[in-house]
């Protein structure tokens, strides 16, 4: 297994992905590129724009769902396609990160998500990094 990616788990009427990663942070953005890459067909983005993002969250898990929701939000309300993150602090009860993505790339989403869910929610932290399962509503 590489150190980082995703999969597409089966899933009876949503979509579910397995993320792993070295840390939390690179789960975090894992997720978030896998996001990008489904809504868009992994489409080549031209960044333009940065924008910070603060989550205020009650766990680890609050924090996944929050954060990748924000991903998905940022595509659908503003058109803006994660291409890059430029750090990703993370701190008891939220996180703070530096995005960098194309704005305004609506012709470029293909595929609308509505939301990661708390369903199904797993994240596994072992001595090989992190591991999650998510359920996207679709």
């Amino acid at each position: 297994m590489t150190q980082r990616g995703y999969r597409h788990l089966e899933h009876t009427a949503d979509l579910a992905l397995e993320i792993w990663a070295e840390s939390e942070e690179d789960l975090l953005a894992e997720i978030a590129f896998a996001l990008v890459g489904i809504m868009s067909g992994n489409a080549d983005l031209e960044p333009d724009q940065a924008r910070s993002l603060r989550i205020d969250c009650l766990d680890r898990e609050d924090r996944l769902v929050q954060w990748a929701n924000e991903m998905i939000a940022f595509a659908l309300i503003d058109g803006f396609l994660l291409a890059d993150i430029d750090e990703i602090r993370l701190y008891e009860g939220g996180l703070e990160a530096i995005l960098i993505g194309e704005s305004k790339s609506y012709d470029k989403i293909h595929s609308e998500l509505k939301s990661v869910t708390y369903h199904g929610l797993k994240i596994v932290e072992n001595k090989e990094g992190f591991m999650a399962q998510v359920v996207i509503d679709v």
